[in-house]
């Protein structure tokens, strides 16, 4: 459909939309089987569906498609941008869900920090 359309939205998500991203990871399933009835969505300016309330959406245009490996990896140009005011960002480090700290890391209560250092130094 992307393709086709040559258009897409790329929404990044706010902390309290973990089910959003459970669903379309495949970890968690609708009632009716359709990802896109675990939220609300309105038309991007593109027409492509972005999320009602997301973190942030990217509105693009695909650019180009490469296949790496086994997958086609779309790229595009951004036409428009959402942001919306004041939230948090979902954060998912180490299988698991975490919040942001004071000072910008993560923080995340199942991880063992004694193996982080990779990660801390990144940020």
């Amino acid at each position: 459909m992307v393709l086709n359309n040559g258009m897409f939205c790329m929404s990044a998500l706010q902390e309290s939309q973990s089910h959003v991203s459970d669903v379309f990871a495949g970890r968690s399933r609708t009632s009716d089987g359709n990802k896109f009835s675990c939220a609300n969505w309105v038309p991007a300016r593109s027409g492509s569906p972005r999320l009602i309330n997301p973190l942030v959406a990217f509105d693009c245009r695909v650019s180009r498609v490469q296949l790496i490996g086994m997958h086609q990896v779309v790229f595009g140009d951004v036409a428009d941008v959402f942001i919306a005011p004041g939230t948090a960002p979902l954060i998912y480090f180490d299988r698991d869900y975490g919040q942001l700290a004071k000072g910008g890391h993560a923080e995340n209560d199942n991880h063992n920090h004694e193996n982080s250092n990779a990660y801390d130094n990144a940020a």
